[in-house]
């Protein structure tokens, strides 16, 4: 049984009134380098938030760039199982 989801980090900084996300990374090694140059050189608190979203989820916001919802489930399941998908996760992965 392959996954259905995938776990990605949130970077938020907090300048001054309230927390702007930044950017979010598919992989541990590109969290960690990110999260220490963020440290080294962003004078801001940062806050790194782990979220496991479903595979439906990613394929669905890649092809058709609208935001995901409930109803669209079915939707996103079959757009996941595109290789051309695959293959995008992969890279992200990487």
């Amino acid at each position: 049984m392959s996954r259905k989801t995938i776990d990605t980090w949130e970077f938020y900084t907090y300048c001054g009134e309230q927390w702007n996300h930044e950017c979010t990374e598919f992989s541990r090694k590109a969290r960690n380098e990110n999260s220490k140059a963020y440290r080294e050189n962003s004078p801001y608190p940062l806050k790194i938030k782990k979220i496991r979203r479903s595979l439906a989820q990613l394929a669905f916001e890649y092809y058709t760039g609208e935001d995901y919802s409930k109803d669209k489930k079915e939707q996103g399941e079959a757009l996941a199982k595109n290789d051309d998908f695959k293959d995008y996760l992969k890279r992200l992965q990487s």
